[in-house]
């Protein structure tokens, strides 16, 4: 056992870790260099054409979420226009608008957004939501001034009290911080899974079938070290790829670093795990890569960091912590860099990481063995028949 031939047998590997890990770091914050989707095509319909009309269109044109660049002639020619993604939405103000708004008949205005594209639809949406009940309440409180009622007690009238919003840990409700850590754990699980601990075990099978026991031994001291090797280039590359993130975007990275390279140890594991469950079956790795590869979007949805695990059905999100490493551990990545917390808070997701490493290691272990002797078994039978062939 070389460690230096290890090393340079590895080489590959750790090179594409290096440049799939980079790649993310360098290319991802420049797809999200915006922290918020703004200038959203949109168009504003004026069926009523008055000074209240034309000062709302004024106030959402100076709004940063929406570009008002179409005045479409009709509700037609607004649906048309979403249709064909001239514009993402619009806002309908309809005929007598302010005659009604005089008359306090609490007339509507309609923002219609396309539903098709949920982000800059939703965005457009609040964007012109907040703009319609700003002026809202100042127009509701110069009707109640001019009415005769003072000022003090207008005002009272309307509410007594308003909310501020405030968003913690990350103010910007960027898209960086939302999804890089998810990002890197699931290139991690990519590269445990596909790229290294079936291929090698797949391969090892052969050596462990026809190999004496001193052989055997030593090819498991081979893998060990193998193993350990890739474990310490994804810690320090993964790590020093969300460093580079932070240098260039700000990414936060708060938490202790001793907790991320436990958390990292225990998901690589988890990963370990159920990878030599599945090499136990797998003769090739070829369907299981195109399997993983078609299934990978839905594997990363499922891990809780793109959609909370309180919206799905309990048996789905009994069934993602059972079999996808990812479930149990994302979110505690995510916690650590952005709030800084340490394993008191983090505990819960570690012993789901845990229990999962519980299982899985030792079915994988066991199931791997198992496949061995079967196919030892196969080949003694065949070298059998053989010989009683020659014999006859």
């Amino acid at each position: 056992m070389n460690l230096r031939k290890i090393l340079r047998q590895e080489k590959p590997l750790i090179i594409s870790i290096i440049f799939a890990l980079l790649f993310i770091a360098l290319v991802m914050p420049y797809v999200w260099k915006s922290p918020y989707i703004e200038h959203v095509s949109f168009a504003v319909l004026d069926e009523d054409n008055s000074a209240l009309s034309r000062k709302i269109t004024e106030l959402v044109k100076t709004n940063n979420y929406v570009d008002v660049n179409y005045y479409p002639s009709s509700e037609d020619d607004l649906e048309k226009a979403i249709k064909k993604g001239k514009v993402y939405g619009g806002l309908i103000i309809p005929k007598d608008f302010s005659k009604d708004v005089a008359l306090k008949k609490t007339p509507d205005c309609l923002v219609v957004v396309d539903g098709s594209n949920v982000m800059v639809g939703g965005n457009a949406l609040n964007g012109c939501a907040t703009v319609l009940s700003t002026l809202s309440a100042g127009t509701e409180l110069k009707i109640l001034e001019g009415s005769g009622m003072n000022p003090t007690s207008a005002q009272t009238s309307l509410g007594s009290f308003t909310a501020v919003d405030r968003a913690v840990y990350e103010p910007t409700g960027g898209y960086t911080p939302r999804m890089m850590y998810a990002l890197m754990i699931m290139l991690v699980q990519q590269i445990m899974l596909i790229n290294f601990v079936m291929p090698l075990f797949t391969e090892r099978k052969k050596y462990f079938i026809r190999g004496s026991k001193k052989e055997n031994i030593e090819n498991i001291k081979d893998i060990l070290v193998r193993i350990a090797v890739v474990f310490v280039s994804c810690i320090i590359i993964s790590f020093g790829a969300l460093l580079i993130v932070g240098k260039m975007r700000g990414l936060p990275l708060r938490g202790n670093i001793f907790v991320y390279i436990v958390l990292m140890i225990l998901f690589m594991l988890d990963c370990l795990g159920i990878s030599i469950a599945i090499s136990a079956f797998a003769k090739s790795g070829t369907i299981i890569r195109w399997i993983y590869y078609m299934l990978s979007t839905t594997i990363t949805f499922f891990s809780g960091a793109a959609y909370p695990f309180y919206m799905m059905p309990d048996w789905l999100s009994k069934i993602a912590h059972a079999i996808i490493p990812m479930a149990n551990l994302s979110m505690a990545f995510k916690a650590l860099n952005l709030k800084g917390v340490g394993f008191s808070i983090l505990m819960p997701d570690i012993m789901n990481g845990v229990k999962y490493m519980i299982f899985w290691l030792p079915v994988g272990i066991a199931l791997y063995v198992l496949s061995i002797f079967i196919e030892k078994k196969k080949l003694n039978n065949k070298s059998g028949n053989t010989e009683n062939l020659v014999t006859e």
